[in-house]
């Protein structure tokens, strides 16, 4: 499966990306996300100020689908909110990795950011909930395991 992935983005397995430029990450959520809740109702973003720490619950999306929390993917205090996405949750959708961000922390530990997904151990992760598999991954399993031909449980 081919990868659209921004290349200068890290992953939270929960599907929450950040870019992180002099000390300050911008938070979104991947479009693998948005595809999967459909139509937005409804985006709370966390109050500028506020204090996350990492995989704290800290904004909640809802689709006509299903409500859903977001976590921050690392730990910081938020300096701006988008409030036009807030506004008009829909509008994220168009232009997750750019116009779409949620929001903006000041990083209380940048080191954090190095236990996030590449963008390919993203990809990957994405691949297996999807059941693709590269040739590659299945050379591999299928020799460590002659009789495996799924993906592990773990990533469902």
């Amino acid at each position: 499966m081919k990868s659209d992935l921004p290349t200068n983005l890290r992953y939270a397995p929960s599907h929450e990306w950040i870019q992180v430029k002099n000390g300050v990450g911008t938070v979104g959520l991947s479009n693998r996300a948005w595809e999967e809740l459909a139509e937005l109702v409804f985006l709370e973003l966390p109050a500028v100020g506020r204090v996350l720490k990492r995989e704290e619950a800290c904004a909640v999306v809802e689709s006509l689908k299903t409500v859903t929390e977001i976590y921050a993917p690392a730990s910081g205090k938020v300096l701006e909110v988008n409030a036009p996405a807030a506004k008009n949750p829909g509008s994220v959708c168009k232009d997750c990795y750019v116009a779409g961000w949620l929001f903006k922390l000041k990083l209380a530990r940048p080191k954090e950011i190095d236990d996030l997904l590449t963008p390919a151990q993203y990809q990957n992760q994405l691949n297996h909930l999807s059941g693709v598999h590269t040739e590659k991954e299945t050379t591999e399993t299928n020799a460590q395991d002659p009789t495996a031909s799924q993906c592990p449980s773990n990533l469902l």
